[in-house]
């Protein structure tokens, strides 16, 4: 039994871990934009695409 179980457990852990993807959904005025760190090279650059949504007066969260 136990030859089972952590397999399967295994291979849930890892989908799980290639499921996450750290999105953030922004809101423009009339439009809700979704931005995710996939999109960008780095994590600085998709910390540099939110705080200009901001600026631009977009609410993310």
């Amino acid at each position: 039994m136990k030859k089972i179980i952590i397999p399967a457990l295994t291979c849930l852990f890892l989908v799980g871990l290639s499921s996450c993807n750290k999105c953030q959904d922004c809101n423009c005025g009339s439009t809700t934009e979704e931005v995710c760190r996939d999109d960008f090279d780095s994590n600085d650059e998709y910390k540099e695409g939110i705080v200009l949504l901001e600026a631009f007066g977009c609410d993310c969260n």
